[in-house]
């Protein structure tokens, strides 16, 4: 939870001014007061006249790709993707910002040309188009950096009044996963905090994330929040929706393929948490037809609770949790 790359960012995003014009409708942080988690995306609403929104977001994970490139890069389009479609918009172009280092370098060339080939593959695939980029070379000092393609996806909502943030919304609501965790740990930071090196990167089912966005697209009406797993995995996902407010979640994680660490940690896949209204379950089942779905939780009150095959691997108070997450960048800044 302290760990720089996975605590909260609070310290640096609040050092810059992220509601210029006053038309910033979620900021980089949302949930109740005093209880603020991480935003999936940004959303601005340009136009006065209508309700029509931007939903913005960019990121990359240069220790994917720096295992291998073309997947690794095909990761970080995916969790763009579905932190547009976990903000409830339609993904709608793609900008990037390619950071390598001396292209003199064969390998440093052959990892730059599969991380475009790799974006090529992405844009043909979902039907988004690549509207503008840079590339910046030689980026080194002793050694060179790991090969960043920072990518930006925008994405479309018809009304920002629709919006959907990540804190957990109301108890009794069940948590459903949609789509899949792959059973591998190459490249997450789990993987770095215990030492582990990986050589190899699975592929990315484009596929199942086309279908994920065409479910929710269906089923938007019956949901209450939604988070993407990808930094810390599928555990990290679940802290940061309880982060957002005073309610927990309770999980249980038994019925997911894999070992108990892959699974609360691997950070590859097309994986999405969503809250459902209790009220409207059954159509969001009836409504989401295309995609892997299950249901792993619900909301309750104050604690983060998960459990595999009976017994509890995680039993804590959401608030304490938190705090850790919190202070996480405090004796760095």
């Amino acid at each position: 939870l302290s760990n720089p790359n996975i605590c909260s960012r609070f310290n640096i995003v609040r050092q810059y001014d992220f509601t210029v014009r006053g038309n910033t409708i979620v900021k980089p942080f949302a949930g109740f007061p005093n209880h603020e988690t991480h935003s999936d995306a940004t959303i601005i609403k340009p136009v006065e006249e209508s309700y029509q929104g931007l939903c913005l977001t960019s990121g990359s994970i240069p220790e994917m790709v720096g295992i291998e490139p073309y997947n690794g890069t095909m990761h970080v389009l995916s969790e763009g993707y579905r932190n547009i479609l976990s903000s409830g918009g339609r993904p709608h172009s793609i900008v990037d910002a390619l950071n390598f280092g001396n292209p003199e370098n064969p390998e440093t060339m052959y990892r730059f040309i599969e991380s475009i080939h790799a974006i090529s593959d992405f844009c043909k695939a979902t039907g988004l188009p690549l509207v503008s980029g840079n590339v910046s070379f030689y980026n080194e000092t002793d050694i060179e950096i790991l090969p960043t393609p920072n990518m930006l996806l925008i994405g479309k909502i018809e009304d920002v009044r629709r919006a959907k943030t990540v804190e957990a919304k109301t108890p009794g609501n069940p948590i459903y996963l949609a789509g899949s965790i792959i059973n591998d740990l190459a490249g997450s930071q789990y993987s770095s905090i215990m030492g582990t090196v990986h050589t190899k990167l699975p592929d990315m089912d484009i596929d199942e994330l086309v279908n994920i966005n065409k479910d929710l697209s269906d089923s938007m009406d019956y949901i209450e929040s939604m988070h993407d797993i990808s930094t810390g995995g599928l555990l990290m996902a679940i802290l940061e929706m309880s982060f957002g407010g005073p309610y927990g979640i309770e999980a249980d994680i038994s019925d997911i393929h894999g070992r108990t660490n892959e699974k609360l940690f691997s950070e590859l896949g097309t994986g999405i948490l969503i809250e459902v209204r209790k009220s409207d379950e059954k159509d969001f089942l009836e409504a989401f037809s295309r995609s892997n779905i299950r249901k792993i939780g619900t909301v309750i009150d104050g604690e983060v609770k998960i459990s595999e095959n009976g017994r509890y691997i995680l039993s804590a108070k959401s608030e304490k949790l938190r705090s850790i997450w919190e202070k996480g960048l405090d004796k760095y800044i």
